[in-house]
C-alpha cells in the first residue's frame, strides 16, 4: 500500500521511480528505504528523519530511536555494534524494542535497544534494515 500512496500506476511501473532501488527525489536514501523509515520519497528529507543514540534505562542499555511506518512488517530492524571504529567489525548486537511510541501520521517512534546492558567505555551503533518478503 506504500507505494500505491505515493506513486501513480505509471510510476510504480517505472523501475527508475517507484522500484525498490530508486531514488526519485534524489536525497541518497532509495524507496525501500524511505518506506521502512516512514519518510517521503519525493521530499529531500536526509536532515529530518530521525535516528539518535541514546541509553536507556538504569542499566545503561545503548539504543537507537527512530521513526518508521507503523505498518512495515516486511522489515525487519536490527542495531549493529562496535567498540571500536578502527579496529573491530560491526556485528549484530542483540536488539529488542524498549518503546514504541504512536504518531498522527501512521508512523510510530522506536527506540530499539541491545539485550546486553552496556559494559565498554564506548559504543558505536547504526541501525541495519533487512526486508523479510
Amino acid at each position: 500500500g506504500w507505494d500505491n500512496f505515493h506513486f501513480t500506476g505509471d510510476e510504480r511501473e517505472d523501475p527508475f521511480v517507484g522500484g525498490p532501488y530508486a531514488d526519485p527525489d534524489g536525497d541518497g536514501r532509495v524507496n525501500w528505504a524511505e518506506y521502512a523509515l516512514g519518510s517521503d520519497p519525493w521530499s529531500e528529507d536526509v536532515d529530518s528523519v530521525k535516528l539518535t543514540f541514546v541509553t536507556v534505562s538504569k542499566k545503561k542499555y545503548c539504543a537507537l530511536v527512530f521513526d518508521r511506518a507503523s505498518n512495515a512488517l516486511d522489515v525487519q530492524y536490527a542495531i549493529m555494534g562496535t567498540g571500536d571504529l578502527l579496529w573491530e567489525l560491526w556485528s549484530p548486537a542483540g536488539s529488542t524494542v524498549y518503546r514504541t511510541t504512536p504518531l498522527d501520521d501512521g508512523r510510530e517512534t522506536i527506540t530499539l535497544r541491545e539485550t546486553a546492558a552496556a559494559t565498554a567505555s564506548r559504543r558505536f551503533l547504526r541501525l541495519r534494515l533487512t526486508f523479510t518478503e
